[in-house]
């Protein structure tokens, strides 16, 4: 028997046996800012493609030296990114 259980928007848990469980991670990706135009205590706002995107904190990984920001790439595309 297996069984999927949502732990948030893009993690699950996978039963694929009696005591054996995986974990799916989101595909994660790298793209490229503009701007970091603000922040907030939970999120960026960035210029990215000459739109303004905010990006949760808790999502977010930001490499200020590269000017890229790793983000799932579910998110990326359901915000237009990609």
């Amino acid at each position: 028997m297996s069984f999927t259980i949502i732990v948030g928007e893009d993690f699950t848990l996978e039963r694929e046996g009696d005591n054996v469980w995986r974990v799916k991670m989101p595909k994660l990706i790298d793209i490229e800012y503009e701007l970091l135009i603000t922040e907030t205590e939970k999120a960026y706002m960035f210029l990215i493609d000459k739109k303004e995107v905010w990006i949760p904190k808790s999502i977010a990984e930001l490499d200020i030296d590269t000017e890229t920001v790793t983000i799932p790439e579910k998110f990326a595309f359901d915000k237009g990114l990609i």
